[in-house]
């Protein structure tokens, strides 16, 4: 899903600039264009942390029998086959489980759960040894063998039940293969992931624009002193490290060890975009000058050589960045990777 949105993001921002310019253009509203583009930005990027986290489907069965209890994750043949090459077996394979318990009791004294009910939900982690047991016979169906069982208070060794008992349950493994083989659910059905995907559109297409305008309305206000760019320009660079710094440093210091809360990095952009919308709106920019000829003026630019060298510079520029920007998301895939296996590394 990351992967689609960072694939689609560059193209809807490249259809957006020109729409955008060639309305500010034409109605000559460069202004009011820069201003709308500011709010959707903020808009959109601020509704992000109303979209509610994606909740995987791992669904499994605990089977707590005599003598060994096993943790069951039924899929297709196919995704069965093409994870058992990569099963672990120099290292347990571990899991953390949320149960649901119907008046189910045996659970609780088999697995050795503190304060737990009958009847409710029940949290505790499983280690299965695979290279201990040859138990993956039925296919499409994994099979762990549960050696231990760990609660923050608790280990119980080989749990088991008699008779028999089965409690439905949604399996966290921290093995990548094992995980993406659990979860059931397919991403791109969820209407929170396409709520997400097109607030992100909507704010980086606007993000865009508002850079866009914003340096042609900056040309314009230095009413012909355009050497003075970089000087201005420059503040833009300094501001977006800064505040980079400060917005991660908000967000580590403000969340918890189990997970980060971007609420503080969600208000501190609310707050800069409010006083750049209300600086923004007091600008009087010289936008009298109006295009007749869009594509005829586009024509007399490219047709001056340094301008040409200009462009093709800036193309390549821009294709050598998006090559840095996927790479970004390949690493970051293969960070999260390499940490987990070695928070799951037994040695």
């Amino acid at each position: 899903g990351v992967g689609v949105i960072f694939a689609v993001l560059p193209f809807m921002g490249m259809i957006a600039k020109p729409i955008a310019g060639w309305i500010a253009d034409h109605f000559s509203k460069q202004k009011s264009v820069f201003l709308v583009s500011i709010v959707l930005t903020g808009v959109g990027y601020f509704s992000l942390q109303l979209v509610s986290s994606l909740e995987a489907d791992n669904s499994s069965q605990l089977l707590c029998s005599n003598p060994q209890s096993i943790l069951k994750i039924c899929r297709s043949e196919q995704s069965w086959s093409e994870l058992l090459p990569l099963l672990p077996k120099s290292c347990p394979a571990n899991c953390s489980l949320s149960c649901t318990l119907t008046y189910q009791s045996k659970i609780c004294s088999a697995f050795s759960l503190p304060d737990c009910k009958e009847d409710g939900i029940v949290h505790f982690s499983i280690s299965s040894n695979l290279s201990h047991h040859d138990t993956q016979a039925v296919p499409g169906c994994l099979h762990l063998p549960v050696d231990l069982a760990n609660t923050l208070t608790s280990t119980q060794a080989r749990p088991f039940c008699e008779p028999k008992t089965v409690v439905e349950c949604q399996a966290d493994c921290k093995d990548e293969n094992i995980k993406h083989f659990v979860r059931k659910d397919w991403i791109f059905a969820s209407l929170d992931f396409w709520i997400f995907f097109i607030l992100n559109i909507i704010s980086y297409s606007a993000f865009g624009v508002a850079t866009s305008m914003g340096d042609a309305l900056c040309f314009e206000m230095l009413e012909g002193k355009h050497q003075d760019y970089g000087a201005q320009r420059v503040w833009g660079s300094v501001g977006w490290g800064v505040f980079t710094v400060i917005s991660g440093y908000l967000i580590d210091t403000q969340s918890s060890s189990g997970s980060k809360d971007y609420t503080p990095a969600f208000m501190l952009m609310g707050g800069l975009l409010l006083l750049d919308l209300i600086v923004s709106s007091r600008m009087k920019p010289n936008t009298s000058v109006k295009s007749t000829s869009m594509f005829r003026d586009m024509w007399h630019l490219l047709s001056t050589p340094r301008v040409l060298v200009f462009v093709i510079w800036c193309t390549a520029v821009g294709i050598l960045t998006s090559i840095v920007w996927q790479w970004l998301l390949w690493f970051l895939q293969d960070l999260a990777i390499t940490q987990h296996r070695d928070m799951a590394s037994c040695t």
